[in-house]
């Protein structure tokens, strides 16, 4: 959809699935079943200096049995990036992404492989947030220069971790 120079949409998702392991298998027939849904939205934006602006915000949830052992949770995930071009030579970047649940985001990505994350709680407290800029500078024909500072923090049962990173090349 698009209204006063923004794009937007949105998405809705859901799915499932069950599955009998028969006894030859596992000794008696196994019932495996999982409920998955997923939304989002996201909008666009052109911005000054030949720039464009971007983001969305996306939520998923999950709820598997197996064996007799239960997994649901929820998982939201919101990013953003914002790019200009100032001049010909030079490009400015930034972009930013947060995710609440860090041990949702494992163990759905394992259940959505068709696997099994036994003794992980999704309701545990963990969440990321990482911030990154790039910039590049081509100073003369054929080199190209460029730097980025990158900031990632990460929550996980209480104890906070992080890191700070910072490079940059160029090339003839």
């Amino acid at each position: 959809y698009r209204w006063a120079g923004f794009n937007m949409g949105a998405f809705y998702t859901r799915g499932g699935g069950q599955s009998q392991i028969p006894p030859v298998v596992a000794g008696s027939v196994l019932d495996i079943h999982s409920e998955n849904t997923a939304y989002g939205y996201d909008v666009s934006h052109i911005l000054p200096l030949s720039g464009n602006f971007s983001a969305s915000i996306n939520r998923s949830t999950w709820n598997t049995d197996y064996l007799g052992t239960s997994s649901t949770g929820a998982i939201d995930i919101v990013n953003a990036t914002a790019a200009v071009h100032p001049t010909n030579k030079l490009s400015v970047s930034a972009t930013a992404n947060y995710s609440d649940n860090l041990t949702g985001q494992i163990i759905q990505s394992v259940i959505a492989a068709g696997g099994v994350v036994p003794g992980l709680n999704s309701n545990q407290s963990s969440n990321s947030l990482d911030l990154m800029a790039i910039a590049t500078y081509t100073p003369v024909t054929n080199l190209q220069t460029s730097g980025f500072f990158e900031r990632r923090t990460q929550s996980y049962l209480g104890t906070d971790y992080g890191v700070k990173s910072y490079g940059g090349s160029a090339v003839y």
